[in-house]
């Protein structure tokens, strides 16, 4: 796929989570997706997901403990089969006093074909 069409397609994917609409999002993902969030302390979602199941699992129990204040994808960078994306993001988390806007930066990779994202 073309730089173009990667971002294209990390739009859209972004635009579905945006939305709320986890089932729509999970669709556009290989079936046998790796979405890894970086080890951090009292963050019970971290960790290694696995294929869309896993992924949707991922998104649930965020959802229990982390409200999304602000979640706003800015820049889009792509290079090959790769697509890095920056933004802000701004969660309230059960347990924090408040809320601390985040700048965003996710590495996304296209290995499936154009209607799959392997993140």
């Amino acid at each position: 796929m073309s730089e173009e069409t990667n971002i294209k397609l990390i739009q859209e994917a972004y635009q579905t989570i945006k939305a709320g609409d986890i089932p729509s999002f999970l669709n556009i993902l290989a079936e046998n997706v790796l979405w890894i969030v970086p080890g951090m302390p009292n963050v019970p979602f971290s960790g290694t997901w696995q294929g869309r199941q896993q992924v949707e699992q991922f998104f649930g129990q965020t959802a229990e403990v982390q409200d999304v204040v602000e979640f706003e994808p800015e820049e889009f960078i792509a290079q090959r089969e790769k697509v890095v994306v920056l933004g802000t993001f701004h969660d309230a988390c059960e347990g924090h006093r408040q809320a601390v806007p985040l700048p965003m930066g996710t590495r996304l990779e296209s290995r499936r074909r154009p209607s799959q994202l392997h993140a």
